[in-house]
């Protein structure tokens, strides 16, 4: 550089006056950042020449790789509902997992977070998060204490007695032994259950009919795995039966019902009510002059009065002959008639 510099001076003839330390000190000085200047631009030259290189060859095999990865699906926007904390967490850490290569720092990762607090109460604590990180200040480290302070201030303070109601109080009810199986994990996993007292619990909350085939197996099983597995298993082969006996009685051949018997030529159908005979007026009429009942009783014969005030011993209804004749007998005694006269 110094040799540059006096090449372009002109020839004189004077002689260069000597400089003094101070002098030849700066001069140093701007030589230097004219390196510094020079060095800049051939740096910026080869980042150009670098990027136009790789704009020739493609994309590097990194990110050919990282676009052939499957999809992972983003993170459900998140209101602040209690029960929704744990989806949420779940699927912020698998996105972030999976795509790595699109979050280069944790300031990067941190905002993304915030942009699917969104709706509700959640949106609000995101507003005063967001507003201390403009003002300069750094309220999260790191994205895993971002996640932190979320759970904290939208989850479940009680987490194990939640977990203990639901997993006391839960039952099959309608759905299968595959989803129920998978709600009891996620209720046992809170309320912190183990061995026979989460064996209990979940043959509990089995329905009746399955608890029962369960208990009627030869070899019971002894880990809960297994009591998961084998109710998963029965449950399905009884679906399966009562779908199959639905198609099976479905296809059943019934026999059809003979048609009606035609009725005869002269048979006519009526066709609504029919009208009395007519009366062929030059018929006798026999029981115009039959008189009605005159009184008599139907238990001596007599006549005057009725049964229920008939006062003689005499009745013709249950007194055989033999009592009839001793009847009459005694009678015409008692009135001055004797037995040879008869």
């Amino acid at each position: 550089m110094m040799g540059e510099l006096t090449d372009t001076l002109p020839p004189t003839d004077n002689p260069i006056p000597e400089t003094t330390i101070e002098e030849r000190y700066e001069r140093l000085q701007q030589e230097h950042l004219e390196l510094m200047r020079h060095f800049a631009e051939a740096a910026q030259r080869f980042d150009d020449f670098r990027v136009e290189m790789a704009e020739r060859n493609g994309p590097p095999r990194s990110q050919e790789k990282r676009r052939s990865m499957p999809k992972i699906a983003a993170p459900q926007p998140f209101s602040g509902k209690m029960k929704e904390v744990d989806a949420f967490r779940t699927a912020c850490y698998m996105y972030m997992r999976g795509r790595a290569d699109e979050f280069p720092d944790e300031e990067s990762k941190i905002i993304w977070i915030l942009s699917y607090l969104q709706g509700g109460i959640a949106q609000k604590w995101r507003e005063v998060a967001v507003r201390e990180i403009m003002a300069g200040a750094i309220p999260f480290e790191n994205s895993d204490e971002l996640m932190e302070a979320i759970v904290k201030t939208f989850g479940d303070p009680n987490e194990a007695d939640t977990g203990v109601f639901e997993i006391t109080t839960m039952n099959q009810g309608e759905k299968t032994a595959d989803e129920h199986v998978q709600d009891f994990k996620i209720a046992a996993h809170s309320a912190g259950y183990s061995g026979i007292a989460l064996i209990h619990e979940f043959k509990r909350s089995l329905n009746k009919a399955l608890r029962e085939r369960l208990n009627n197996l030869e070899r019971r099983p002894t880990a809960i795995e297994d009591w998961y597995a084998q109710a998963m298993r029965l449950d399905r082969q009884w679906r399966q039966a009562r779908t199959e006996e639905k198609i099976f009685s479905g296809r059943q051949y019934t026999v059809p019902k003979p048609p009606p018997k035609p009725q005869a030529a002269n048979q006519t159908q009526a066709t609504g009510p029919q009208a009395p005979p007519r009366r062929d007026p030059n018929a006798m009429d026999v029981d115009r002059n039959r008189k009605p009942n005159s009184g008599k009783c139907s238990k001596c014969g007599q006549t005057g009065h009725f049964a229920r005030n008939c006062k003689s011993r005499l009745d013709v209804r249950q007194m055989g002959y033999d009592d009839m004749k001793n009847y009459w007998r005694e009678k015409l005694t008692a009135e001055g008639f004797s037995s040879g006269s008869q």
